[in-house]
């Protein structure tokens, strides 16, 4: 095997593990900083007898108002996601109008099949 295969090999298989090195390297504190300083956080205290005793469990109101808080609400008939091939002339006429090509061609599709507006 010539010498430049096997230093590309090397070179190859170094970078790998240089990889894994950063990874699983200690993490440093900034100058003048202790680890033990560097990892607390004042935000992120450790909970106190009176704390976990405090603590119960959501009743279904209250996962109601959370359910409702967070996010989108769900559909009634929800989007299928779909992989199809298209001409790439189909695809640059509905994109030049900018965002909202897709719905666009469901648009064009359901006029096409003769489904309505929804």
């Amino acid at each position: 095997m010539p010498l430049s295969s096997r230093a590309e090999k090397r070179k190859g298989a170094s970078s790998v593990s240089a990889k894994r090195a950063r990874k699983s390297a200690p993490r440093t504190s900034p100058p003048g900083v202790s680890e033990e300083q560097a990892d607390f956080d004042p935000d992120d205290l450790p909970m106190t007898c009176e704390m976990i005793q405090r603590l119960r469990p959501f009743d279904e109101k209250e996962k109601a108002v959370w359910r409702k808080a967070l996010g989108r609400p769900l559909s009634e008939s929800p989007k299928q996601a779909v992989s199809i091939r298209l001409d790439g002339d189909v695809i640059a006429h509905f994109k030049q109008a900018g965002a909202g090509w897709q719905s666009r061609i469901n648009a064009a599709l359901r006029k096409q099949a003769k489904l309505g507006r929804k």
